[in-house]
């Protein structure tokens, strides 16, 4: 290119402010110039770049001043751009801008993939199945009716009296503490009541107890409650427990 500087072209011609004519006459410049073709083909990724990624104003006014400031410390820019580059001050802010976006980009997913308590509630949590009918009488089958219909509230009125009849049948228990889960806030703490009461005991059912009492601290935003439960089910080698708390952990 023999000395010639290009960057108010190749403005123009990115930009598209050049008549059909210049158009025409500045492409054959750039065949037959593999320098001025590089430098064109890095402009076009960098204005992908900024025109995908950062759409607000503000961000772009202060990648602007930085570089300003940066190249208001160099009087004589030309002297720190390599010889075969022919890019102007705007563009390099564009290199800057694009480490920037990077940077951003890595630290949103990151950040992403942790969730609030009440986030992993709403992703994991699902009803605790209601059993066969055991016993053959109204009060269980009427339970059974309204729960698997999502009738929470009633099912919990018929649950309360499965559970005074029989104290010692943990499913209903469990069933009870799930219902109060689904009927308003204040009922999880009689929830966490339940399923506490139920993991003390080394039954069939004390595993389901600690991933029910586990969700329903994540419900209550009580994470370190929630922590050590989540632990010990990860520890476990049967079931679907284990994985589903692992995958929790992951992401609290």
């Amino acid at each position: 290119m023999k000395g010639h500087n290009y960057n108010d072209e190749m403005e123009a011609y990115l930009s598209g402010k050049m008549t059909s004519k210049e158009e025409a006459a500045f492409d054959e410049i750039i065949k037959n110039t593999p320098e001025l073709a590089q430098d064109i083909n890095i402009m076009n990724e960098i204005d992908d770049v900024l025109d995908n990624n950062i759409k607000e104003a503000a961000f772009r006014n202060q990648l602007n001043q930085l570089g300003n400031q940066y190249f208001s410390e160099n009087e004589n820019i030309d002297k720190n751009i390599p010889k075969k580059s022919i890019l102007s001050p705007k563009w390099i802010i564009g290199f800057i801008a694009i480490i920037l976006i990077t940077i951003s980009l890595w630290w949103l997913n990151s950040k992403s993939k942790t969730q609030t308590p009440e986030q992993l509630f709403a992703a994991y949590y699902e009803p605790y199945p209601a059993g066969e009918i055991t016993r053959g009488n109204d009060t269980e089958e009427a339970y059974i009716s309204y729960y698997n219909s999502g009738k929470y509230d009633k099912a919990a009125s018929f649950l309360e009296e499965l559970v005074s009849q029989f104290p010692d049948e943990d499913k209903y228990q469990i069933a009870l503490g799930n219902s109060y889960l689904n009927v308003n806030p204040s009922k999880t703490v009689e929830a966490i009541r339940i399923f506490e009461k139920v993991t003390t005991k080394e039954t069939v059912y004390q595993s389901t107890a600690k991933w029910y009492l586990a969700i329903a601290y994540l419900k209550n935003n009580d994470k370190e409650k929630a922590l050590p439960l989540l632990e010990n089910l990860a520890k476990e080698n049967r079931g679907k427990y284990p994985q589903l708390a692992k995958s929790i952990l992951e992401k609290i």
